[in-house]
């Protein structure tokens, strides 16, 4: 592995619930806290909106090259948190 490797990879998610977000949307999980993750994605309006949602509302989290707005080195890395949080 490269010693100065950039992270590219994240974690991605779809919208199954919360009202705010079009419904199946794809959201990139910027934050994660203990039962909610602090997600990126497209309201019903079509705007790029930030918000807490709870991890019920989220499914389908898989790792995901985000290029320069990632935040794990590997997908493997990405991939193993992303388990978490589908098992959470």
């Amino acid at each position: 592995m490269n010693p100065i490797a950039q992270l590219e990879y994240g974690i991605v998610a779809n919208n199954r619930g919360d009202t705010v977000l079009r419904p199946n949307a794809r959201v990139i999980v910027l934050q994660i806290g203990d039962a909610r993750c602090f997600v990126s994605g497209l309201s019903k309006g079509g705007r790029r909106v930030r918000r807490w949602t709870p991890l019920k509302h989220l499914c389908n989290f898989r790792g995901k090259w985000l290029g320069e707005h990632g935040r794990y080195d590997s997908r493997e890395q990405a991939d193993r948190v992303a388990t978490n949080l589908e098992t959470s």
